[in-house]
């Protein structure tokens, strides 16, 4: 999922100074973009399914979570996700925020049957997320990479999408200018963008130039963009390797990614 680190990366600069202007200077700001919690349970969702594939299972879902967040502390998770991490709750807290699709992405890559894909979604999604709204969002997500990856055209993954979800992708979105986290508020701008953007990066810029919780809208349409844009895969390789070169990610969470694209990434 570099493509949904890339975008994390890149809105983090404006999640808290946001820009409506998609022609920012510097697509990842070497100085001041930084990985945040987007990043951090999307890696945990990886290494999940790693120790799935390769029979390695070291625990819950919920202990995967718990784990990597304590490694990466104070990288902007939500106050109720910290307060579950932190004290001795393995129950869900019926959250419909943007964390369910933001982490998700990697389980359409899990099977080619879409069915086992969205199983394994629903799995790691209701540890915490177990609003039918949150679940909703992580679904969409998930559906949207598996029919990029098996090239589906653009109208037919948001016609689907809209369909099996009732995400609307028009400008009606863009009404919305609160600092909105839910699933409700953060998919249709993903998915608006989508349909607007001609690469990788013309995607990620628009979405980021919506305002509001940019670095997540950012992580979760990259991952979209990744499997959609095949012709980008040079630009996202290589800018992910700049993420390692620069310091913005560690050694860690680059040897986890690539381990990932070698078992599942075809």
């Amino acid at each position: 999922m570099k493509g949904t680190i890339i975008g994390d990366v890149s809105g983090s600069k404006y999640e808290f100074h946001n820009i409506s202007d998609e022609h920012f200077k510097n697509f990842i700001d070497e100085r001041d973009c930084r990985f945040t919690d987007d990043t951090v349970l999307t890696v945990a969702v990886m290494k999940y399914l790693l120790d799935i594939h390769f029979n390695k299972i070291a625990g819950t879902f919920v202990e995967y979570l718990k784990i990597f967040t304590i490694n990466y502390p104070h990288r902007g998770y939500g106050h109720h996700y910290n307060s579950w991490v932190h004290f001795d709750n393995v129950e869900p807290y019926n959250s419909y925020g943007n964390g369910s699709a933001m982490r998700v992405g990697a389980c359409a890559y899990f099977s080619e049957y879409l069915g086992e894909c969205r199983k394994i979604a629903k799995e790691v999604t209701a540890v915490t997320h177990d609003h039918p709204e949150g679940i909703k969002g992580a679904l969409a997500t998930v559906d949207a990479i598996f029919y990029a990856r098996h090239g589906e055209s653009k109208e037919f993954i948001l016609n689907q999408i809209n369909k099996d979800y009732g995400y609307l992708y028009d400008d009606s979105c863009l009404l919305v200018k609160q600092f909105g986290v839910s699933c409700q508020i953060t998919m249709p701008k993903v998915f608006y963008a989508f349909s607007q953007g001609t690469s990788y990066e013309d995607s990620v810029r628009k979405v980021i130039s919506y305002g509001g919780d940019s670095d997540t809208y950012a992580a979760i349409l990259g991952g979209i963009c990744e499997a959609f844009y095949k012709s980008d895969r040079k630009f996202i390789d290589d800018t992910f390797e700049n993420l390692l070169n620069v310091g913005i990610i560690d050694a860690r969470i680059y040897k986890l990614v690539s381990l990932f694209y070698k078992t599942f990434v075809k």
